[in-house]
């Protein structure tokens, strides 16, 4: 009889505090990093019309979320390796020195691929004062890719 009394105040016990946190919701640390949030939704080198070798790529993209880019960076390689964080322009971001992949079905033009991502300033009303400086301070989009032909020559 002892030990169903126990099990019962257990249940009772695990219920009470379930409820308690289901009232109360996440800390508001928690609530704010969920909100940090910046996500390319679309991008599009030159946009989707294609471009000519030796001139800047036009980086077009939409983002959501609710920061601001502050920084980018875009590359060939998935993984970034040939690439660093630039400043986010106050414009359309442009790829000055890209390198081609291959070749297009059109004779005289060759293909591009590039990977672009941004990254945000975190709230620092949520950051402890030695992260506002760190990379943890930081918000890293998702990593959106494209390919375009560019008409090398005349």
């Amino acid at each position: 009889m002892t030990c169903n009394r126990i099990v019962v105040l257990a249940l009772l016990l695990a219920a009470a505090h379930a409820r308690a946190n289901a009232q109360t919701g996440p800390s508001s640390a928690e609530r704010a990093s969920r909100a940090d949030t910046v996500v390319i939704e679309w991008f599009s080198l030159y946009g989707g019309s294609g471009g000519v070798a030796g001139q800047p790529v036009t980086l077009q993209h939409r983002l959501g979320g609710n920061l601001t880019p502050t920084h980018f960076r875009v590359s060939r390689l998935p993984d970034f390796t040939d690439a660093s964080w630039q400043p986010y322009p106050s414009g359309v971001p442009r790829w000055s020195s890209p390198s081609f992949s291959g070749s297009c079905r059109s004779p005289g033009s060759a293909r591009l691929v590039a990977y672009f991502q941004v990254r945000a300033l975190r709230s620092t009303r949520s950051l402890p004062p030695s992260f506002v400086s760190s990379p943890q301070s930081f918000v890293v989009s998702n990593v959106a890719r494209d390919t375009a032909c560019v008409l090398i020559g005349s």
